[in-house]
């Protein structure tokens, strides 16, 4: 499922897709994402294998980059961390 989010940076705001995954274990940004809006990223301090829903490993290679977001719900500001990945379409 995806939803329409906004994203606010600096001084601009754009709107994209999300793709909701309730099977995901963990928070992933699309690299072409991390490009397109110059969002900073850091290096983890060991790179974290990926592995596709079907069990095979994630041609795109070990995740070795994360940035933090806030998410804002309402009232509620979260700061949550994204693993930039290359999450093909989507």
């Amino acid at each position: 499922m995806t939803v329409k989010v906004h994203l606010y940076m600096r001084h601009q705001k754009t709107d994209v897709e999300a793709l909701l995954d309730s099977g995901a274990t963990e928070n992933f940004i699309n690299q072409r994402t991390i490009d397109l809006l110059h969002i900073g990223t850091r290096s983890l301090p060991q790179p974290r294998e990926v592995r596709n829903v079907d069990g095979t490993h994630n041609q795109a290679g070990s995740i070795t980059r994360y940035c933090n977001l806030w998410i804002r719900q309402g009232p509620k500001n979260i700061k949550m961390g994204f693993y930039v990945a290359n999450l093909g379409h989507n």
